[in-house]
């Protein structure tokens, strides 16, 4: 089986090198919707390396590789380079990077990480897909993410249900410390998805949302010195 998966690998990467070497006969623009229909094989198939790193990312080893290292400044970890797809025309790539991302996001430990706004700065890539052409109020918008405020008339929440609970269970998994949960108050998540309860029909992403609202809202125990 290990020497058919490397056959059919080279029967699709081998065309696509030589295509990037010439740099010739792809189309000009990316369709709309995401399809890379006119493209190399090998190149379509790049919506399904999400999912593979999906996989790789149950286990500890490919969430410390995607994560990277905690005294990187210049923020290169590989996660970076696949959160900007929480919004991709095409539904696979979605899936996998979000499935990617709540896989990492069971890493605690690098959560800091992950919220640094001067980092990863994960949460604007979170928010967006959930946001609709709402408007907020002032009190509401004053400490959101830049990206998600005063939103175009036509902006369109995620469609998929599926993919709208685990964006949802992604920032019920970022309240897992104290410091997360200040942290997703500040940036003022808690209007979003309040915004996101009245609009959604589902109910499985609405408990997801009330699990969430109540790790936000609850009062925090206070320090208590032994």
């Amino acid at each position: 089986m290990e020497g058919d998966a490397r056959c059919r690998m080279q029967i699709h990467t081998s065309p696509l090198r030589k295509d990037l070497a010439k740099g010739s006969g792809y189309p000009k623009r990316l369709p709309r919707d995401g399809s890379l229909r006119g493209f190399p094989l090998g190149v379509r198939y790049r919506n399904f390396l999400a999912s593979i790193f999906a996989n790789v990312t149950t286990f500890p080893f490919g969430r410390d590789f995607l994560m990277g290292d905690s005294t990187d400044k210049h923020c290169n970890a590989p996660i970076t380079k696949l959160m900007v797809f929480t919004d991709h025309p095409n539904l696979v790539r979605r899936s996998g990077v979000l499935s990617t991302i709540k896989n990492c996001a069971f890493e605690t430990s690098k959560h800091h990480l992950l919220l640094d706004e001067d980092g990863m700065n994960i949460l604007p890539y979170l928010l967006l897909p959930l946001c609709g052409s709402e408007e907020f109020s002032d009190e509401d918008m004053d400490g959101m993410p830049d990206d998600i405020q005063l939103l175009p008339p036509d902006k369109q929440r995620e469609p998929s249900e599926h993919l709208r609970k685990i964006l949802v269970e992604i920032l019920v998994l970022l309240t897992g410390t104290r410091e997360g949960r200040e942290y997703l108050r500040l940036r003022k998540v808690y209007p979003v998805v309040r915004t996101l309860h009245l609009w959604e029909k589902d109910e499985d992403v609405q408990e997801a949302i009330e699990c969430l609202v109540q790790m936000l809202m609850g009062d925090e125990a206070e320090d208590t010195i032994s």
